[in-house]
């Protein structure tokens, strides 16, 4: 599917396997766009299936995520999830934790600090004990994604400020 749509991505159009979007600002320009995208796929005769398409939708569920008009949210299953989730009891359970929250780090501030001792705990050599530290990593997250956390497109025409955190790099010379 990304070969036959190659190219397209200044016209606002992806794809992931066999999910295509089409993002645009007016219908006329929406309507341009998707002609586009039929021209592409009748000349790789590739068919749709009409029950699995959407048109012109304001929101959309796209690779676990509600998108709608520039905000990105978690899909509210996934997160329903993570807000009833236990302390986990074993390795795996950690593992599958941090797997579902890892998912959504991007909505998290600093997740990779806020999760390591749960990483940590993670590890071959490590005894599972959980401590005050973990249960402290667990319902930060828990509680981070339970909040409905959402991602905005950045607004260029407002003052903003870009902050970075300094990271170590190590490299040797052979």
């Amino acid at each position: 599917m990304s070969i036959v749509l190659a190219g397209l991505s200044e016209l606002q159009v992806s794809c992931y396997i066999d999910d295509v979007v089409v993002a645009s600002k007016t219908v006329h320009e929406h309507l341009e766009r998707i002609e586009i995208v039929f021209q592409r796929f009748t000349t790789a005769n590739l068919k749709l299936k009409p029950s699995k398409c959407s048109f012109m939708q304001k929101q959309i569920m796209y690779l676990g995520h509600t998108v709608n008009e520039g905000v990105v949210f978690p899909d509210t299953k996934n997160l329903d999830s993570i807000k009833k989730a236990l302390p986990p009891q074993t390795k795996k359970q950690v593992r599958s934790f941090l797997g579902l929250t890892g998912f959504y780090r991007r909505f998290i501030p600093n997740y990779s600090k806020t999760a390591l001792p749960l990483t940590n705990l993670t590890r071959e050599d490590t005894k599972f004990v959980w401590s005050e530290s973990e249960q402290l990593a667990f319902e930060t997250l828990r509680d981070c994604l339970a909040s409905e956390p959402c991602l905005k497109l950045l607004n260029f025409t407002r003052e903003f400020s870009i902050s970075t955190e300094p990271v170590i790099m190590h490299s040797e010379l052979f």
